[in-house]
């Protein structure tokens, strides 16, 4: 919680309370100072004075000797030596008193403060500087410069030849992964897999309560087959804009851009599983009507009404989420023709991926980008697909994560809490760790980028097919974090300081308020 002007104007007046209470102290000793030299004068006179009563009484004594003996003759008398009668007087040392503050038990904060102003006043105190840093010496001060600078400001890296060599060893084994267990769908070693966990993820799913009243009860020889869980998951979640060829939508479309089964799901915008394919989704529902894309194009078609469920709006609204939702997963394996076991279907694509189409310009074997990626499409990359490209990108963030704990902890000797390759803390993560990162990730995307130049044959679509797009965008990320942190090197960062500023403040304020209450009472 952000601290308040007041709270933050009483912990000035208790700051400049406490440097006039230090400007006080400095006064007591200077008074302490001045008494203590006063006092060892006085010693020295007092010695002064012992020695001259001795000599005094030496005197005597030996005056009422020649007394006794009648001898005080004027040669006896000359030796005896004056007095000095000045050192039986002292003057008393000149102590002036030094200005106070007024306080009692009947007065309030604000006379209190009053009072301060006055003393500040009469002493020359400039109240209108900083308190807390006057109150603090030139080491504190140093001490707390060095803090901003750890804190707040971002580290540069230091990384050794040991960690570029580890980083792109991590990047050459991930590069390795991906050419020869990813490449492109069709030979894919790893899409199987993906696509087996997709499938059962889609028939837990539709057995689960969340799909429909009671969820899919099937017989038990359809109890695995997913193209049954899809045709009960499409029954359930019914949506207006899910025509996967021209002739559902009428002969007229037919002349605008050719649809087809392979391409529905990615030139339908509201097929996205993604933030835009939730937003045109909705807009498709409550407005009977469906949007694709095409060449960069956004077309619109009438499509017969549905109603959504829900009496307010907020209820359709929920419905409307939960009809994107379902049918997404009901799509992401292909459609219910997985039921006659042809193929593994035409899946949804990768999230983001939809906006391709928008690139309709440029010339790879006379396509347009947007062309391309509806063709690449179809080849099967999908967002099966990228789950299978995720894998080489993933295992390249936790090889390189492994040696950079390894190697602070046995090589550097540092405590375990410093070895941990995770950051919570945007400026003060490793910044070690996110060179080597961007090494080992530039190193796979060099290795991706040659596997598939070498493999396309000079065919543009096979070579896009090999792309992992993933591993450039995990570079992209790490670009933008590099540069960031090298801009940070050189600027502070306000956001966080005011943050940590106002939570000081706060807790300031309550240490101060209780004192106060303390002091006054």
């Amino acid at each position: 919680m952000k601290a308040s002007e007041q709270e933050k104007r009483a912990l000035l007046d208790a700051g400049n309370a406490m440097r006039v209470q230090q400007n006080q102290l400095y006064r007591a000793e200077e008074q302490t100072l001045s008494v203590r030299e006063a006092t060892d004068a006085l010693l020295q006179q007092g010695k002064h004075q012992d020695a001259v009563l001795a000599e005094l009484m030496r005197q005597m004594d030996l005056l009422e000797a020649l007394a006794e003996r009648d001898d005080l003759t004027e040669e006896n008398l000359s030796v005896l030596e004056p007095i000095n009668t000045n050192a039986f007087y002292v003057d008393a040392p000149d102590i002036p008193l030094t200005n106070t503050v007024a306080l009692d038990d009947s007065m309030s904060w604000e006379q209190y403060m009053e009072s301060v102003e006055r003393y500040a006043h009469l002493e020359s105190l400039d109240l209108s500087s900083d308190p807390y840093m006057s109150l603090m010496s030139k080491r504190q001060q140093a001490e707390f410069a060095d803090m901003v600078r750890t804190d707040y400001y971002e580290k540069s890296a230091q990384c050794d030849a040991v960690d570029y060599a580890l980083s792109a060893l991590c990047g050459v084994i991930a590069g390795l992964v991906d050419a020869v267990f990813v490449g492109m769908p069709s030979e894919s070693k790893l899409v199987g897999w993906t696509d087996k966990q997709v499938d059962e993820c889609i028939i837990k799913f539709a057995k689960s309560k969340f799909a429909g009243t009671k969820g899919w009860n099937p017989r038990s020889e359809n109890e695995n087959s997913v193209g049954h869980a899809i045709k009960y998951l499409e029954s359930i979640y019914k949506v207006n804009y899910d025509a996967a060829t021209i002739n559902q939508l009428g002969d007229a479309a037919k002349q605008v851009f050719d649809l087809s089964p392979g391409n529905h799901h990615i030139k339908s915008l509201a097929h996205s599983p993604d933030f835009v394919g939730l937003i045109f989704s909705l807009i498709d529902q409550f407005t009977a009507t469906a949007h694709f894309v095409d060449r960069g194009r956004v077309i619109t078609y009438d499509t017969a009404r549905q109603e959504l469920i829900g009496d307010s709006f907020i209820a359709k609204l929920y419905a409307g989420f939960c009809n994107w939702f379902g049918h997404c997963i009901s799509d992401i394996a292909g459609s219910s023709n997985r039921m006659s076991g042809s193929g593994r279907g035409m899946g949804l694509p990768i999230p983001g991926y939809e906006l391709f189409q928008f690139l309709n310009f440029g010339s790879i074997d006379r396509k347009t980008f947007a062309e391309l990626s509806v063709e690449v499409f179809e080849k099967g990359y999908d967002a099966r697909f990228g789950v299978a490209m995720a894998i080489p990108v993933v295992l390249n963030d936790l090889l390189v994560r492994l040696c950079f704990a390894l190697k602070r902890r046995f090589y550097h000797h540092l405590p375990m809490k410093e070895c941990i390759p995770f950051d919570a803390n945007p400026i003060q993560r490793q910044p070690e760790l996110r060179r080597m990162l961007l090494v080992a990730h530039g190193t796979m995307c060099v290795i991706d980028a040659g596997d598939a130049v070498l493999e396309s044959g000079g065919v543009a679509v096979t070579g896009a097919l090999r792309l992992n797009v993933f591993a450039y965008i995990r570079l992209s990320q790490l670009g933008f974090s590099e540069i960031r942190a090298i801009y940070r090197q050189n600027h502070i960062d306000i956001r966080k300081l005011t943050k940590d500023t106002d939570s000081e403040w706060k807790r300031l304020y309550e240490e101060t308020r209780n004192w106060t209450m303390y002091q006054l009472n």
